[in-house]
């Protein structure tokens, strides 16, 4: 019998930088659930509007500028600062499986991140239950 290959899951994580001591903060929190978020098969990318990330972040998440993708998802903002027109990105969590958006918390803390690892339980329970049911195929006739 074959393993059961289950769909990917990203948790995406949107920034207006990565520079700062408010993302600094979030990328603490993010680097302590990082070895559930490996045990659950979770892949983590952080999208920002600045070019690079710090050393450390880039070797523990995905981190790429991208406004397009912020954008598409609905977390660009545009404000006008000391007269100037300034974007700046929500800090939002969304996670998806494969294409499907399962969750999305608007804002980066202890308690939503671990609802979304309690939402990555449930679907991947979900998942295997329905693709265990079709690997086993016995005749109802034999219960």
């Amino acid at each position: 019998m074959e393993p059961i290959k289950l769909d990917p899951m990203d948790l995406i994580v949107t920034l207006s930088d990565l520079t700062s001591h408010k993302s600094f903060k979030y990328f603490t929190l993010l680097v302590g659930f990082k070895e559930v978020f490996a045990w659950l098969d979770v892949h983590v990318i952080v999208y920002s509007l600045e070019d690079e990330a710090p050393a450390w972040y880039a070797n523990v998440f995905d981190c790429e500028r991208s406004e397009k993708k912020i954008e598409a998802l609905k977390a660009l903002k545009t404000k006008v600062v000391f007269g100037e027109p300034r974007q700046i990105a929500y800090s939002y969590l969304f996670l998806y499986q494969g294409e499907r958006r399962l969750l999305w918390m608007k804002r980066i803390n202890y308690e939503n991140l671990v609802k979304v690892c309690k939402t990555v339980i449930q679907a991947r329970s979900e998942e295997i239950s329905k693709k265990f049911e079709k690997l086993v195929d016995i005749p109802k006739s034999l219960w």
